[in-house]
């Protein structure tokens, strides 16, 4: 993996968690607003859903900045749950990403180089007509 290859591939991980842990977040705040201001409340397992696909730290980070959901029952063995899983598979993933270099094998084969010029191939070929099939009409005969 070339520094380029590094380069693209680190700056998709650290987007994709932040962008993640920026929704927990504000997922998490947006509850407590409701939870104050008496309205429908954002249900657990969509806060549950947002911290399992890389949110905890911002989870655990709006529960003890808002003081939200800090006691409530299964939800905190439940998120304690996630939090474990996320430290055991987040550094398995990161390892074969790096490993398997996506965006290195993409340019090694020339994936984006091939597919723009098919692409373009497409565009510059004018579309040719089918050749029409003459029209045989039976006609029973009476």
């Amino acid at each position: 993996m070339d520094v380029t290859d590094f380069a693209i591939t680190t700056s998709g991980v650290v987007l994709y968690f932040a962008w993640m842990n920026y929704w927990t977040y504000q997922g998490f705040a947006q509850d407590k607003a409701r939870s104050l201001a008496g309205e429908w409340r954002i249900p657990e397992y969509a806060l549950l859903r947002w911290t399992a696909r890389g949110g905890a730290p911002a989870a655990y980070y709006a529960r003890k900045r808002l003081r939200h959901k800090t006691r409530k029952e299964p939800f905190s063995s439940q998120l304690r749950r996630i939090a474990i899983w996320q430290a055991i598979w987040v550094p398995c993933v990161l390892g074969f990403i790096y490993w398997a270099n996506p965006v290195g094998l993409a340019r090694q084969h020339d994936l984006f180089g091939r597919a723009v010029a098919g692409v373009a191939q497409r565009l510059e070929q004018p579309e040719r007509a089918e050749p029409q099939r003459p029209v045989v009409v039976f006609r029973r005969s009476e």
